[in-house]
């Protein structure tokens, strides 16, 4: 019987979306260790439910590698940081590549030792099983954020499963890859209607008419679903506009119960529909976060055809 190879070459696409992964996490932890640094320290989480081996065929780092890699790599992590707590958490189903995980982040810590760039500080865990069976759970410290990075193979896993322990976590923002064409393709195929269903969270896209319009109308119903569960901020953009495969990230922030109190009491605000759209009012604001509230969530514009990435802080505090 045929087994699925541990590594694969990678292709354009997943260049370009490790590109913007390493953008927005570059920006996503700055903001939230400056914050925490200034307030006596706090608990960063990093979550990637969908991890893999680590590497590609060619080489090349996986996700978690470039997550661990951009945290380390940081000059400000010995230096300001040295009071914030990093937790990085990587499941991935199948065993070889688990082990291979492994392999490859010890081999990045030695490397990080060697360089004098680790801080005992971060800890970091590989959990061979289903993404599902691993939500992240609320943390017992207060003062914490969660990050959660979400690129399953294909559209059979259903990201609605981690929403509703997700959303009840302040200062949580999600990364989420989303095939569409292949989401679309498989939508009218007989046998498929389970697998659909898990992925949307409901049977509301059996409803949706086939044609043109349809892959448009499956990512608005992913994102209503992404909202109705709680996530307040959800916006997305195309990740390869090549004209046959659509890839999408939609990215989504839950806020805390509080805020979300306080923005119904000031009425309506306008939301962005695509990441990195924001009024011109905000966009002329400073970028940094001031101190007097916390860190705004990060939405990621894209620039031009080669994947560069301006990341802009456009949506709301929580």
């Amino acid at each position: 019987m045929a087994t699925d190879p541990v590594t694969w070459a990678r292709d354009e696409h997943t260049k370009a979306k490790h590109e913007l992964l390493r953008a927005f996490f570059n920006k996503w932890v700055s903001i939230h260790s400056e914050w925490f640094a200034r307030r006596g320290g706090g608990l960063v989480r990093i979550y990637d439910g969908f991890a893999g081996p680590g590497i590609y065929s060619g080489g090349e780092a996986g996700s978690p590698v470039i997550l661990l890699q951009a945290l380390c790599s940081n000059p400000r992590l010995l230096g300001p940081w040295s009071n914030v707590d990093y937790e990085l958490h990587f499941v991935e189903k199948r065993p070889a590549r688990a082990k291979m995980l492994r392999e490859q982040l010890e081999a990045l810590e030695r490397a990080m030792r060697q360089l004098e760039k680790w801080s005992e500080r971060i800890s970091w865990t590989v959990t061979c099983g289903n993404y599902e069976e691993h939500v992240p759970q609320p943390a017992a410290r207060s003062a914490s954020a969660l990050f959660l990075f979400l690129d399953p193979f294909g559209y059979s896993h259903s990201p609605m499963t981690l929403t509703q322990d997700l959303v009840q976590q302040p200062k949580s923002d999600t990364l989420i890859f989303l095939p569409l064409s292949f989401v679309n393709r498989f939508a009218g195929r007989d046998g498929q209607e389970s697998a659909m269903d898990r992925f949307f969270g409901n049977r509301a896209w059996r409803d949706v008419p086939s044609g043109p319009g349809r892959p448009a109308a499956l990512l608005e119903l992913f994102k209503a679903q992404l909202r109705s569960a709680g996530l307040d901020w959800v916006a997305d953009f195309r990740l390869k506009p090549d004209g046959s495969n659509e890839y999408w990230i939609v990215g989504a922030r839950a806020i805390s119960k509080d805020s979300r109190a306080s923005r119904r009491r000031s009425g309506p605000r306008t939301r962005s529909t695509a990441l990195g759209s924001s009024p011109p009012e905000r966009r002329r604001r400073d970028s940094r976060h001031c101190r007097s509230s916390p860190p705004r969530p990060v939405l990621i514009r894209h620039r031009c055809l080669s994947y560069c990435a301006s990341i802009l802080l456009s949506a709301p505090s929580p």
